[in-house]
């Protein structure tokens, strides 16, 4: 439904995605209030389609807020589970199929064990006490969790927040000096006139380029989940 380059947070819907819903069979969703405008979407469309969450069998973390952090599958491991659900529904919903949706599903988490692997030992080539990311909005708390990384986003959870206040952004340059952060970095989508401030008050470089939010279109650098983690973790581990 949200297609390349698009924020899911301030997606608006159109005609198409409603005439996309009110034909579906299933409806996968990411849930965890990434896709706020999802219910609304859904109801209009009076679609019939069976939703499903494919976060659901995974515990999530919460944001200082109290709010579910839905950023789950910048962890690899998450996105096993989530195959794992899509898989389930897709057999359920067409078992005359099934063995072919467990074959396919089998053969995609062993791409992503391989990937997952991967991403340990590019992260390894990073000192810990050089491990701390510093982004637009806080994205990369699984990531983190995951591969041993300090965060820092400079906005809160969602791309739409407001800059940080006075206060906030002369504490957020004390804590980066404080800590000699050497790189800051931009996400696809979402630009800020705060980063160059914070750049040039603390001297760290501006590392463009992560994409955690939505895929590249085509003929981009991350057309798939599997080459988003990579782009990922080279553009991180080559800014650190």
């Amino acid at each position: 439904i949200v297609g390349p380059n698009q924020d899911m947070h301030t997606f608006e819907p159109t005609p198409k995605s409603l005439a996309r819903i009110a034909h579906a069979n299933l409806l996968f969703e990411n849930g965890l209030n990434f896709e706020p405008w999802l219910d609304k979407l859904y109801e209009s469309s009076k679609s019939q389609a069976t939703r499903v969450v494919v976060t659901e069998d995974i515990v999530p973390f919460s944001f200082a807020t109290g709010e579910a952090d839905p950023h789950l599958w910048h962890d690899v491991n998450h996105v096993i589970v989530m195959t794992k659900a899509i898989e389930k529904a897709l057999s359920a919903h067409d078992p005359k199929n099934k063995n072919l949706y467990q074959a396919n599903a089998s053969a995609y988490i062993a791409r992503l064990t391989a990937l997952e692997a991967w991403v340990l030992e590019k992260v390894q080539t990073i000192p810990e006490s050089k491990r701390t990311l510093v982004t637009t909005h806080d994205s990369l708390g699984y990531f983190a969790r995951r591969y041993h990384f300090e965060t820092m986003g400079i906005s809160t959870h969602t791309t739409e927040a407001s800059d940080p206040s006075a206060a906030e952004l002369i504490g957020l340059v004390e804590t980066i000096k404080r800590s000699k952060i050497k790189a800051i970095f931009t996400e696809n989508g979402y630009c800020s006139k705060i980063m160059e401030t914070i750049a040039n008050e603390t001297s760290a470089k501006i590392v463009s380029g992560l994409y955690t939010d939505a895929l590249s279109d085509p003929k981009g650098p991350t057309d798939s989940y599997e080459k988003l983690i990579r782009h990922n973790v080279l553009v991180i581990t080559k800014g650190l």
